[in-house]
């Protein structure tokens, strides 16, 4: 891997964006790119490897071990990486089927995850826009129930559908409410029956 890609993967385990990465390094977004082209200065990648926490050295591709900064004497501190399956997609407009096929996997810190069973989902669509975006892999932690305004991955349609929305309970029916205005509320009842199966804790766009 390149420097570059290596710096993705390291602020895709976060949940963070290049630009977030650039930010707390205090560097432009744009210096980060001509890396693509020329070596980075020390000083650059210096406070970009501390701001991921691994060494100059992983970076640069002198090593394939994540290689941590000496100075971090408590490896139990060490917040490691596991590789989390991505489930297919799910609608965020209208349902869609969502595969149960492992699609690839996304690696993710594990000091961040709920203990539970947790999976990766790519959104299809725009109706909970702008808080998720079309082609954004929202994290979903297994659970069947969900609190109001939470936002839940629920199976629809004897369970071959499956879309992303936020939930609201009310009496005997729950609302599965879009973010995106232009989209209509779906509501679930004893006619139109539907299965939550997991509450969205984390959203990652595309690099």
């Amino acid at each position: 891997m390149t420097t570059i890609e290596r710096i993705k993967r390291l602020a895709r385990m976060r949940g963070w964006s290049l630009q977030l990465v650039a930010q707390k390094a205090g560097i432009g977004i744009n210096n980060i790119y001509t890396w693509n082209k020329k070596t980075p200065s020390t000083k650059s990648l210096d406070k970009v490897a501390k701001v991921l926490g691994v060494s100059i050295d992983y970076l640069l591709g002198n090593t394939d071990k994540l290689n941590y900064p000496n100075d971090n004497k408590d490896k139990s501190k060490v917040n490691e990486a596991v590789d989390l399956p991505i489930l297919g997609s799910i609608a965020c407009g209208k349902p869609i089927f969502a595969e149960q096929n492992v699609t690839g996997y996304f690696p993710t810190l594990k000091n961040d995850l709920p203990s539970g069973d947790n999976f990766w989902l790519k959104c299809d669509g725009d109706s909970m826009d702008p808080t998720i975006k079309n082609g954004a892999y929202v994290l979903i932690h297994y659970q069947p129930e969900v609190e109001n305004g939470d936002i839940a991955a629920v199976l629809l349609n004897d369970d071959e559908d499956a879309t992303l929305k936020r939930i609201s309970t009310q009496k005997d029916q729950t609302v599965l409410i879009p973010d995106n205005k232009q989209y209509p509320p779906i509501i679930l009842n004893k006619d139109n029956p539907g299965k939550i199966i997991g509450k969205a804790i984390r959203m990652q766009s595309e690099l």
